[in-house]
Parts: C-alpha cells; sequence; structure tokens
C-alpha cells in the first residue's frame, strides 16, 4: 500500500526547474547584446532586442538554426529528449513544428561587466495521428534541461574570452 501511494506522489510531483544558464561576462552590456545578436543571426536565429532596466533579446529559431558547433539544430521527436526534461511523447500522436524561443537577458553587474542569462522553450504542434481529418491539434510545450542554453551561453561567453587573450 505505501509503495503505490510514494510512487503515485512522485509521477504527481511538479517537475518545474529553472533550466536558464547564467554567466558573467566582463564587458559592458551593450557590447555583449551587439556581439551576441550577431552570433545568434551567424546560426539562423532571428532576434528582437527590448530595453528598460536591462537589455533582453527574444530569441527564435529558423529552420535551418545551428547549434555553436556549426551542426544544424536537430529539433524532431527524437531528439528533442536531448534538449528536453523527460516527458513521455505518445506513440499515438503526431508531433511536427518543433520551434525554439528564448530569451537572453543582459543586466549590468558593475562597471565593465554584464550578467547573462539564457533560457529556451521548446514547442511542437501536436495531434493524434488516427484522428488527423478531425484532430485540430494544439502546440505543447517542453521544459527545457539547460543543455541548450549552456551550449549557446558557453559560446557568447567565448567570444568575450578570446578578444581579451
Amino acid at each position: 500500500m505505501l509503495a503505490p501511494a510514494l510512487t503515485l506522489l512522485f509521477l504527481a510531483a511538479p517537475t518545474t526547474v529553472d533550466a536558464a544558464a547564467s554567466r558573467r561576462i566582463a564587458a559592458p552590456c551593450t557590447l555583449v547584446a551587439d556581439r551576441a545578436i550577431q552570433y545568434l543571426e551567424e546560426h539562423d536565429f532571428y532576434t528582437r532586442k527590448t530595453e528598460g532596466g536591462r537589455i533582453v533579446l527574444e530569441l527564435g529559431n529558423d529552420k535551418a538554426a545551428s547549434t555553436p558547433s556549426g551542426k544544424p539544430l536537430s529539433l524532431n521527436r527524437f531528439s528533442i529528449r536531448k534538449y528536453t526534461l523527460p516527458k513521455h511523447l505518445s506513440p499515438l500522436r503526431t508531433y511536427a513544428d518543433f520551434r525554439t524561443e528564448g530569451h537572453l537577458s543582459l543586466q549590468s553587474a558593475n562597471e565593465g561587466s554584464c550578467d547573462a542569462t539564457l533560457h529556451f522553450e521548446i514547442s511542437a504542434y501536436e495531434w493524434v495521428w488516427a484522428l488527423g481529418m478531425i484532430d485540430d491539434g494544439y502546440r505543447s510545450k517542453f521544459s527545457s534541461n539547460g543543455m541548450l542554453e549552456r551550449l549557446y551561453i558557453d559560446a557568447i561567453c567565448d567570444l568575450f574570452a578570446k578578444t581579451t587573450r
């Protein structure tokens, strides 16, 4: 009796994890924003810059987005497990049109340095394949496990590490 209750409690527990990656970069935030925009656009992400008390870059991917190593960013049913928290993908459902959206938040830490925080969210259009004629489907979201964030934030930090050497 206790084992099934513990299993049920474990499965019902919320799985919210802050998968954001943060780094301190030894450069002013405006310079970090300019170089990050250039870098991300070279990797086929589109960016939109908003400013307030901090600089926020809103990111999204094109179909041909690439990882920092230059390989295509593979977002599909099978590779989604690599970039998201474990979630059961139903064999009776079809997943298509995978998208990555994110926010790169830049906050001035002190004179000449900037705190950068990157967070991605991955989504896919989902429907029951057997009911494709009548099922309109919906866009489902997958929680990032932090792998993509670490890849891109480390690559952006490397841009500044190379220039200071």
